[in-house]
């Protein structure tokens, strides 16, 4: 673990902030608040936030030597973390969003990790903010209890919220890529492509705290935002690295793809028998890449409430199914957001 103490270089804690004025204090409190390396500092990037975010960020930073506020125009995540980065002085480097609680213990556990790899993603559990704290906020957790279950297959998920690495593998990957979504997937696949160890922790130190969305328009429109349009293009397009990414954007996209083909069919010719199977189908499918967790899990008394919530979340995700293909396109096609996603 890099500390102060052997004369090591500090540890940087870097945060792409953009309209997080709502969220950008707790985020540093508990930032600060971790235990660890003595030396750590924070570097917060303002993207171009046209609220209170840098004014905010500076005044944290006028009591607190440990956090320093950079600001550019406005160019995306993966240019603002290369700009943190730049102005950084650790070795290592721990990644965060800007609407996230970090656990107390992340700053010394997601180091302790990369003693035995050189790029770790952790994951991400809701708390009840101003979202509805009662049934639907358990709905969107539930993916969470069930894809990180011990029972769960193992898959390549970086959660760029919760990720650490260290500095001479950013600077041989060549940094973020600065334009297009799945940034942190793509940074993790070009390290793995390199040589890197990489790996995913599920570890309590490793799980930040996010905020669920309050309204099922919001939950859309994030589920929108989180598709991978990048490589979605490499696919078309044959530019895809491995056979395995492939096999996966296949699988997804094409189910997506069927779906949305046949459930246009059956409202064209009326069949509404067929549109019912064509969602118990799709349903069917994404259950069944979770079956062993779900049977596992069904089977304990603690955690069998959590399998009728992700019934729920599965259900959710039906309308996500039918917009992904239009999503991907336009993004593709126009090069930014469609009209009706909502860009933070």
């Amino acid at each position: 673990m890099h500390d102060i103490i052997d004369n090591r270089p500090t540890v940087s804690i870097l945060i792409a902030a953009h309209n997080e004025a709502a969220n950008v204090d707790a985020c540093l409190r508990s930032v600060l608040a971790c235990s660890g390396p003595d030396g750590f500092e924070v570097v917060v990037v303002d993207d171009g936030s046209s609220d209170d975010t840098a004014g905010i960020v500076k005044r944290i930073a006028s009591s607190d030597a440990r956090v320093r506020l950079v600001s550019q125009v406005r160019g995306g995540k993966g240019r603002a973390l290369n700009l943190a980065i730049r102005n950084a002085r650790g070795a290592t480097c721990l990644v965060t969003d800007a609407d996230c609680r970090v656990p107390a213990s992340s700053l010394s556990g997601m180091t302790s990790e990369l003693e035995c790899a050189d790029l770790v993603y952790g994951t991400f559990r809701l708390w009840d903010g101003p979202a509805d704290g009662g049934l639907w906020l358990k709905i969107q957790e539930s993916k969470q209890r069930v894809k990180w279950s011990p029972w769960a297959p193992e898959v390549f998920s970086p959660v760029g919220a919760s990720m650490a690495f260290k500095r001479v593998a950013w600077q041989d990957i060549g940094g973020s890529a600065e334009n297009g979504t799945g940034t942190d997937r793509d940074f993790g696949e070009r390290a793995l492509r390199r040589g890197w160890v990489v790996s995913c922790s599920i570890a309590d130190h490793s799980r930040v705290l996010t905020e669920g969305s309050s309204t099922y328009s919001g939950f859309l429109r994030q589920a929108l935002r989180w598709r991978n349009v990048r490589a979605f293009r490499n696919l078309l397009t044959g530019s895809w690295q491995g056979s395995e990414q492939v096999l996966a954007l296949s699988y997804a996209s094409g189910v997506s793809l069927v779906f949305l083909l046949w459930t246009v069919w059956c409202m064209v010719t009326g069949n509404w028998v067929g549109l019912g199977l064509g969602v118990a189908g799709v349903v069917g499918v994404d259950l069944v890449a979770y079956s062993r967790a779900l049977l596992r899990m069904a089977s304990r008394s603690e955690t069998r409430m959590w399998t009728v919530y992700f019934l729920g979340w599965v259900l959710c995700m039906v309308p996500v199914r039918l917009c992904e293909i239009p999503y991907l396109l336009t993004r593709l096609v126009r090069g930014v957001a469609p009209v009706w996603e909502t860009v933070r």
